[in-house]
């Protein structure tokens, strides 16, 4: 009897640890042709309107597989590309298993069941919002989150992100209004497998701000696709929403975003005496979990439960 319990309980918990079935989350959101333009509609500003101009770009990604973790962050205080290293980690560790399956700089979208066992994240940025820097004028940004659990149990928790925070005045003009131009490709995926039972979720953010040098909100934007989320100026065009989210958690769901478009808004009048901080966040984030079949767990437990009845039996009948 205890035999054929121990294999029932082993039999269950191979059948959990075994199914192909997974869940799988991906949040990618790209950005490109990003300028900061004169007024409404104007040339692109150049770097010799400034009087000052200090600047950072950061960027940094964080991917956590079941507790082991890959984490990286860069930042620059020059225009230039911002190429953060693949932050990967797949079964057996960091930059192992599965990690092997997707190169630096993969942006390309998920639709499908979860394949692989691996959290990655990376992030990218190119050429400058502004002209005069000696690289080409548009800046293109780029940030993929991913988590995947084909036939493993666990978790993965994935973010990173793309930070700009700029100080500035001008020079060349007492105040202007300053207009800020962007596309945008979104892609926000979640999928449980049928006969899969966990989570999964994915979501997006971009926002941009300006403070004065007393810091007060001067100018607040948070493109979602329709009217709103815009404090301090005037949005003209707004064709997705570039802050929001996509759940799955039952077996057989999908919720997928995709969108893609473009978004202009332009600032309230700024004081060419005034000096100003400007904050830029570009990210994403994706969180999966796999937890075992109800069934499964209810055949592990009652096995186990046998095998407990049949020591006590044992104990009782040796007394």
């Amino acid at each position: 009897m205890k035999t054929k319990l121990l294999a029932i309980a082993v039999a269950a918990i191979g059948a959990v640890g075994s199914a192909h079935a997974g869940v799988m989350g991906q949040s990618v959101l790209e950005v490109s042709d990003f300028k900061f333009l004169n007024g409404v509609g104007g040339s692109t500003l150049n770097v010799a309107q400034f009087d000052f101009l200090n600047f950072n770009d950061s960027s940094n990604a964080t991917a956590n597989l079941n507790g082991t973790i890959a984490s990286n962050a860069i930042n620059q205080s020059f225009f230039g590309t911002l190429n953060l290293p693949q932050q990967c980690v797949g079964v057996g560790g960091v930059g192992a298993g599965d990690c092997a399956a997707f190169g630096q700089d993969d942006y390309s979208h998920r639709t499908g069941s979860a394949t692989k066992n691996v959290a990655r994240a990376d992030t990218l940025l190119q050429n400058s919002p502004l002209l005069g820097t000696g690289f080409a004028t548009g800046a293109d940004a780029h940030v993929v989150n991913e988590g995947q659990l084909a036939s493993i149990l666990g978790f993965g928790a994935i973010q990173s992100n793309l930070g700009l925070t700029a100080s500035f005045s001008f020079s060349l003009i007492a105040g202007q209004a300053v207009t800020i131009s962007l596309n945008s490709l979104s892609h926000l995926f979640a999928n449980v497998d049928l006969g899969s039972f966990g989570t999964a979720r994915a979501s997006e953010q971009w926002v941009i701000s300006i403070e004065d040098s007393n810091g007060n909100t001067v100018f607040s934007w948070s493109p979602n696709g329709q009217g709103g989320g815009i404090t301090g100026g005037v949005e003209t065009t707004d064709t997705c929403n570039l802050n929001r989210s996509v759940n799955a958690q039952l077996p057989g769901q999908t919720s997928v975003y995709d969108c893609s478009g473009s978004h202009v808004a332009t600032t309230g009048l700024l004081d060419g005496a005034e000096t100003y901080t400007l904050g830029l966040r570009h990210a994403g984030d994706v969180d999966v979990t796999r937890v075992p079949e109800p069934s499964s767990l209810m055949l592990v437990g009652l096995a186990l439960a046998g095998l407990g009845f049949s020591a006590r039996r044992r104990k009782t009948a040796r007394s």
